[in-house]
């Protein structure tokens, strides 16, 4: 009975599913792979392929341009890193990740596991191995096993940190304990101040373990060390470009600093302390009963680890290498979730037990992902021609056409994206001419603004219609959201004072709607604006402050 339920459901989605036009195709398109909207001469080229049948070409190119593997590292930083009000660093170092993300992670054909363990087994200072970055100073044992058990295998082990996993009786404390007691052996802190440098720089010279432990990071360490005591920062290193000509250290309150000394860069450090799992073991309570881990891995031998390497770099092969499984599953669920605004299996942060209907979907998926030898630029190609991407959004709530994906549900344009369309033109503006405080400026802006319009789409209907009406909000009283429609505005006056109507108001529809005015559209526009007269009377900022602040323009 159950397979014959879901053969109906099957037939069904092949019989009614619905294509989505190539203007909103190519619109949907640019916002999940370039993050931004198309400009004219990408539209007309995009739609032309949708409409000659070179759909697949298409994808192929957009997923090789530099903008996808910047957005691509976006994505990969923004699912691993710690939350950004967890961040110990300036933003300007986390933007330096994400380029050294995009350098050695985010191409075609590179293995994924090799970036789960190198996150995983980071050792040294952040300046000179921004994959430090992953942790923070703050995090322990049990934050970090919840954390990394969840984003790269998709179990929410965290659950059975005081009692046996409610839904997964198999999961026991135990198990949760001794994946964390694999972080015990860390040496990690967030060294601000004089005080914490000197004491640093005792640690790790009092013993020839200890420099053994760090490697080829000892040095580094070093000559941090020894450019602070010299009053030098070791980011004069970067670039004026990437430094953006700020001073890269966090502000801190009075009670962080007390009377120590601030440093000229801070720095997030890590190393191996102790790499004897045998000595390695955590104390903890659950359910009123003390008891005591040891190291052991999820799904592996119930024995004593006797290895030298290492121990996050034991657990990162595990868990990339030796259980493929868990980990395509939930790399493929983390892909869905980006590209078509729900996880296959939700919710999406949990797909160890989706043995479902759903589950098998996502299998599918994950064994593309597998067979390309873990590449998430075919991973990504495999959802972007999907019949699921393609279909045509719903206007209407059909929760359970949503869950079967019988239905695709519309999504809202995030926060950075709808940004990203008001102040790109003047951030490639300050980029020419290389002034780069006042793009930082703009930058930091960008980010305050982007939490408060939500910083991803959102699946749950009533978190939806919250973000819709914190984006109108927004949109149509911040003083600054103004000053940005108002630089547009004047932009498109420009504009229209150099083309003719027709040309003007099609250009003006693919900018923010990615399609072509109605004639009713062009009837009314053509009525309301006249560029002959001076821009206050010209009505264009009214026009454009209608279509940034309409529905359509923040949704797709």
């Amino acid at each position: 009975m159950r397979y014959f339920c879901l053969i109906l459901i099957v037939l069904n989605f092949i019989l009614n599913a619905k294509e989505e036009s190539a203007d909103r195709l190519v619109r949907r398109l640019y916002l999940d792979t370039q993050n931004r909207l198309p400009n004219v001469a990408e539209y007309y080229s995009a739609k032309d392929k949708i409409q000659k049948g070179q759909y697949e070409n298409l994808v192929n190119d957009l997923i090789k341009t530099d903008d996808f593997k910047e957005n691509l590292a976006a994505k990969i930083v923004n699912h691993y890193a710690p939350s950004r009000k967890d961040r110990d660093q300036h933003p300007l170092i986390y933007r330096q990740l994400q380029a050294y993300i995009k350098d050695n992670y985010a191409s075609s054909k590179d293995d994924f596991r090799k970036f789960i363990k190198d996150m995983m087994s980071a050792d040294g200072i952040s300046a000179r191995n921004p994959m430090v970055l992953f942790y923070t100073g703050e995090e322990d044992s049990k934050m970090m096993a919840g954390r990394f058990t969840e984003n790269v295998w998709g179990i929410t082990i965290a659950c059975a940190e005081c009692h046996d996993h409610k839904y997964y009786p198999e999961l026991k404390h135990k198990n949760f304990w001794s994946m964390a007691t694999l972080f015990e052996g860390m040496d990690k802190r967030y060294v601000k101040t004089d005080k914490e440098l000197r004491a640093l720089k005792k640690q790790i010279a009092k013993s020839y373990k200890n420099q053994s432990a760090l490697g080829e990071e000892y040095k580094d360490v070093l000559d941090w060390i020894s450019l602070e005591e010299k009053g030098e920062n070791i980011y004069d290193e970067m670039s004026y470009e990437q430094s953006r000509g700020q001073q890269l250290n966090m502000k801190f309150e009075m009670d962080q600093m007390s009377s120590d000394k601030a440093l000229l860069a801070p720095q997030l450090y890590i190393f191996e302390k102790e790499r004897r799992l045998t000595h390695l073991k955590l104390e903890y309570v659950a359910e009123e009963k003390k008891y005591t881990a040891r190291p052991r891995l999820l799904f592996g031998p119930d024995r004593a680890l006797h290895i030298t390497k290492s121990a996050r770099t034991y657990l990162a092969e595990w868990m990339a290498y030796k259980k493929p499984l868990y980990f395509s599953r939930a790399t493929s669920n983390w892909v869905a979730h980006w590209l078509i605004g729900r996880g296959i299996v939700m919710p999406a942060n949990d797909v160890y037990g989706a043995n479902h209907d759903n589950g098998k979907r996502l299998d599918a998926y994950a064994k593309k992902f597998v067979e390309s030898k873990f590449d998430l630029h075919t991973l990504v190609k495999s959802f972007l021609i999907s019949d699921i991407y393609k279909m045509s959004s719903s206007e209407k709530s059909d929760e359970e056409g949503f869950i079967y994906f019988t239905s695709r549900k519309i999504r809202h344009l995030n926060g950075e994206q709808v940004l990203n369309v008001l102040m790109n033109d003047q951030m490639s503006q300050l980029k020419e001419k290389e002034n780069w405080p006042s793009l930082y400026s703009l930058e930091r802006k960008k980010e305050q603004y982007i939490d408060q319009l939500f910083p991803s789409s959102l699946s749950d209907s009533e978190a939806f219609y919250r973000g819709t009406l914190s984006q109108a909000l927004f949109l149509t009283s911040n003083d600054a959201a103004l000053d940005f429609i108002d630089s547009k505005a004047r932009y498109w006056y420009e504009e229209a004072q150099k083309k003719d109507f027709e040309l003007f108001i099609n250009d003006f529809f693919i900018h923010y709607y990615t399609r072509l005015p109605t004639e009713r559209e062009k009837l009314f526009f053509e009525n309301k604006i006249d560029p002959k007269l001076s821009y206050m009377d010209s009505g264009i900022f009214e026009m454009t402050w209608t279509i940034v602040n309409s529905p359509e323009f923040r949704v797709y």
